[in-house]
């Protein structure tokens, strides 16, 4: 019994040895954790790779104007700045020249491609004469767009009152018609020749002008505004120098001039168009009238066909939006402001020989005013 019982002890103590060694040895092994399954997503779709868009075309004009500090400089930086603001499918370069003349002869040879132009400059490229004889242009330029006018009258002495009534009266005297090269002269020297006036032209730089009159050098000068009420730097100085006296052309010369004109297609005559009071800051009198009498041609800016049709067209309707823009901030687009639609009428009057525009002519059309006279370019 007692080896029985001691057999079963021994029993016991190896289990319990056996137990005890399996819990250390479960202790000992590192736990691993159980995977965690991935989430699943739906199966990913192809961007599709976005076709690169070529960007706008945008075209460029070197558009040529007057010298720098001229009129027509200050009016091209102005009218560019619109466009190029709000034309973004246009640009306008700026690019000054000697005058009108010069700017189209280097639009006519194909260095520019946008010209600063005058009634009177026109006519002479158009009849090959005057500045432009013997002149040959690769391609012409066309009426696209007028800006303002320019009106020329005389002036005299106040000493000369009661001597000069009409311009008649200046036959055979000492006269500045202007520089020769100018388109002023050349307008009111077409203007002198239609009343068949005879006269020495004494050729001055603009400084003299009040001297040359004081000294009896000359016994008249020409004299002009922009857009009516607009006087140059020159005759602004001349009329604290000297005091002035406008020579109106009597009425007869007046019939005259507004028979020939459109033969001519040099000036336009204009009469009773501004009181001194409104011009001039000193007491100038009137030989007649008062008012003041004289002829009229205009400035603008000009391309030709190869410029598109609707091109030419928004461009228009861009600086129809923005001309009280433009008059703020220079008065001599107040009358483009005032009839937009009317300046380019006249413009197209007093330039019978020149081809319009497609663009402009669209312009008109859709405004209502074409003429069937009116020849369009092609």
């Amino acid at each position: 019994m007692v080896s029985r019982a001691r057999l079963v002890v021994a029993v016991v103590v190896v289990l319990v040895a056996a137990l005890v060694g399996a819990v250390a040895y479960y202790l000992s092994v590192p736990t691993v954790p159980t995977a965690t399954p991935s989430p699943t997503f739906p199966a990913a779709q192809a961007t599709p790779t976005p076709t690169p868009t070529a960007p706008p075309t945008k075209l460029t004009l070197r558009w040529g104007t007057a010298s720098v500090g001229s009129a027509g400089y200050a009016a091209l930086a102005l009218i560019a700045d619109v466009i190029n603001r709000y034309m973004p499918e246009l640009e306008i370069t700026v690019m000054p020249t000697a005058g009108a003349v010069a700017s189209i002869k280097s639009y006519a040879n194909g260095e520019l491609d946008g010209c600063y132009a005058s009634t009177p400059s026109f006519t002479e490229l158009y009849t090959g004469t005057g500045r432009f004889t013997g002149f040959t242009a690769r391609r012409m330029p066309v009426q696209t767009f007028w800006v303002y006018p320019l009106e020329i009258t005389i002036a005299i002495h106040q000493k000369n009152l009661g001597k000069f009534r009409c311009w008649s009266d200046l036959r055979g005297q000492r006269v500045f018609t202007g520089p020769s090269g100018w388109d002023v002269g050349v307008a009111l020297r077409a203007a002198l020749a239609a009343l068949n006036i005879t006269y020495e032209h004494v050729e001055l730089d603009w400084k003299m002008v009040a001297d040359a009159l004081n000294r009896d050098t000359i016994v008249a000068t020409i004299i002009y505004t922009t857009a009516v009420y607009g006087l140059p730097d020159w005759a602004r100085e001349a009329e604290l120098s000297v005091p002035l006296a406008i020579l109106n052309p009597c009425p007869g010369e007046l019939e005259v001039l507004k028979a020939k004109a459109p033969q001519l297609g040099i000036f336009e005559v204009v009469e009773n168009y501004v009181s001194p009071r409104e011009v001039f800051s000193t007491d100038v009198k009137l030989t007649s009238g008062d008012r003041i009498s004289g002829v009229r041609f205009y400035y603008g800016f000009h391309v030709g066909t190869e410029v598109p049709e609707d091109v030419v067209y928004r461009m228009l309707k861009v600086l129809e939006e923005h001309a009280r823009e433009l008059a703020n901030l220079n008065p001599m687009f107040r009358l483009l402001a005032e009839d937009f639609v009317g300046i380019q009428v006249r413009g197209i009057e007093s330039n019978p020989l020149v081809p319009i525009h497609p663009g402009l002519a669209r312009f008109l059309k859709e405004k209502g005013v074409w003429r069937s006279e009116w020849k369009v370019a092609s």
